[in-house]
């Protein structure tokens, strides 16, 4: 088969960027082609339909940055639709109210209350908004949240804005090494530091993470520090030394003590819902790569006056100014 002219109509070149470099081209094409099957690229880079720098190259091949990718137009006008303009004007100045840290490999948003992570009108698609015009280009990656928050908590979301940024963050997950911290308002009076130790286990159909049994479920640690504790009411500190789906919510409930307002688990009823804040995130110290050794974020104004009404405004805002303090200091 003779070299495709760039000029070639019937394909569309696309260029890669440095978040490219070193990877597999049936990766990068993969990325570029989520609903096609790796038979169906393998296929049409054996036969010289998708090409790279205008030649054919077998699947292994790797990308170097400024690379062309040429594939054909019947395969692309979904990854065009994909890249039509989005008007920044409309979610600029919110993502700059909630944008915690930023520096050229992550960015750390505080996640207003009711808002979904992944989706149409997520806070991914937000983010996204405010990140493509300020980050290299890239056909394999795409900014994204690196760990997960439910719709009703609020509180420090880190998005990767380079590869290198979300690797570093993922590794630090996995060896155990970030910790993060969550101000919780639970049911029951709590009067000293509680350690929850479990086993989860995650039921598909009803999306309610249970108690199991050794073997049979993931282990979760939670420390919980009460920091008022009136009227039936505990507002606690709980620190999580493992990332299970629902490991508060569930762990609360396991423990006789559910969050307010969180009715899926058996908590009390609460105006407003559960109070579950994402407050700080921590690392035995700073990372060159990320820029940070922690981050606190603010508990939004909504929690704030719901938690000022229920206790008192002078108190509540003594246990935040605590609550940053702690989170600062912490090394562990």
């Amino acid at each position: 088969m003779k070299d495709r002219n760039p000029a070639d109509k019937g394909f569309i070149s696309y260029l890669a960027g440095m978040d490219d470099c070193g990877r597999r081209i049936d990766r990068v094409v993969r990325k570029l082609l989520p609903e096609c099957s790796l038979n169906q690229i393998y296929a049409n880079l054996r036969k010289g339909k998708i090409t790279l720098n205008s030649k054919r190259v077998p699947p292994s091949c790797r990308v170097n940055a400024n690379d062309r990718i040429e594939i054909p137009v019947d395969l692309s006008p979904r990854i065009e639709c994909k890249k039509s303009p989005v008007n920044k004007s409309l979610f600029r100045p919110k993502i700059d109210e909630i944008v915690v840290f930023e520096n050229e490999n992550i960015l750390a948003v505080n996640k207003p209350h009711g808002m979904i992570v992944h989706g149409r009108n997520s806070l991914e698609e937000l983010v996204s908004s405010y990140l493509i015009p300020r980050i290299r280009t890239s056909l394999s990656f795409k900014p994204g949240p690196l760990h997960r928050l439910d719709r009703n908590t609020t509180g420090i979301l880190l998005f990767g804005k380079t590869i290198e940024g979300a690797r570093r963050f993922s590794e630090l997950l996995n060896e155990n090494l970030c910790r993060k911290h969550y101000l919780a308002l639970l049911d029951g009076k709590i009067s000293g530091t509680m350690k929850w130790e479990n086993f989860l286990i995650r039921e598909g159909i009803t999306r309610i993470t249970r108690k199991g049994l050794p073997g049979r479920g993931k282990k979760a640690l939670s420390v919980v520090t009460p920091l008022i504790s009136e009227r039936e009411k505990s507002l606690c500190m709980i620190t999580i030394y493992t990332g299970r789906t629902h490991q508060i919510r569930a762990g609360a409930a396991i423990h006789g003590h559910p969050l307010t307002g969180d009715r899926k688990y058996g908590g009390s009823p609460f105006k407003g819902g559960y109070i579950l804040h994402s407050a700080g995130l921590t690392l035995p110290k700073e990372d060159p790569l990320l820029g940070f050794r922690f981050l606190y974020a603010k508990p939004p104004p909504g929690t704030l006056k719901l938690l000022k009404d229920f206790f008192t405004e002078k108190r509540v805002n003594g246990i935040i100014l605590k609550l940053a303090l702690f989170i600062s200091k912490n090394k562990k």
